[in-house]
């Protein structure tokens, strides 16, 4: 029974250290969610105009393992079809809807942290709606956090925190949409924080990576589990870098799409 535990530990730990370690490359993946709405459809079309992020504060913090993970454009474009997927299910059905709003939205900072014991991810976004002329009807910036532990990939705690950013976007649009000349009702969304501190809370301060290849490869397993648990590093991570510098300018940023 000793052995059999034994061995269950080293299997169970073995796993975490490959998922963390190597398992994943933090790819994303486009989807369709499911919104919780009294109404199916609005009269107001929902249109995504833009959607971007700065290059330079996509940032990767790794502790002795692969460097995956950084957020990309791929991961940029699979927040846009994704968004874009989620809304069409309640837009209006003719595309000569009478009226328009747009919807931009900017990935200010996206933090991500892994180690092959756990990983966790950080970022701020911003958007806003505009009407067809380009002028502003509503923005806000909020931040998104998760981690997971062992057991994970990066790709798929970038997935949640993704459908966690749509979710909150494409719900409040569509209230926009609704009513644009109401600001939609404050409401709590999973994942999401609109105070960094908050956001910073629900991650761990440090990441910590362990396993002594050399002694795992010892030919006793008694002792070669031992290795399991040495240390290869830790490191703190500085969150607090996801808090952009300056607030973000939507006059100057529209002014590209509507020339005002």
């Amino acid at each position: 029974m000793r052995r059999r535990a034994l061995f269950l530990s080293w299997g169970l730990l073995l796993a975490g250290l490959l998922l963390g370690g190597c398992g994943t490359r933090g790819n994303t993946n486009r989807f369709t969610l499911l919104l919780d709405r009294s109404a199916a459809q609005v009269a107001t079309r929902v249109r995504v105009a833009s959607v971007d992020y700065d290059v330079r504060s996509a940032r990767l913090f790794v502790v002795n393992v692969k460097p995956w993970g950084r957020f990309g454009r791929a991961d940029l474009m699979n927040i846009k079809n994704s968004l874009a997927a989620t809304l069409s299910p309640h837009q209006p059905r003719s595309d000569t809807a009478p009226q328009r709003i747009d919807l931009h939205l900017f990935v200010r900072s996206y933090l991500v942290g892994v180690s092959n014991t756990a990983a966790g991810v950080l970022a701020c976004v911003t958007w806003a709606v505009v009407n067809e002329r380009g002028e502003l009807l509503f923005s806000e910036q909020f931040f998104l956090a998760d981690s997971c532990s062992l057991i994970c990939t990066v790709g798929q705690l970038k997935d949640g925190l993704h459908k966690a950013l749509v979710r909150r976007i494409a719900t409040r649009a569509l209230q926009l949409a609704a009513a644009p000349d109401q600001a939609p009702p404050e409401t709590f969304f999973l994942l999401t924080y609109t105070d960094v501190a908050d956001a910073v809370a629900a991650l761990p301060r440090s990441l910590a990576s362990y396993g002594d290849p050399g002694i795992l490869a010892l030919p006793d397993p008694h002792i070669a589990i031992f290795g399991l648990f040495a240390p290869r590093g830790r490191e703190e991570i500085a969150w607090e870098q996801a808090v952009p510098a300056a607030d973000f300018s939507w006059r100057d940023y529209l002014r590209e799409f509507y020339g005002r």
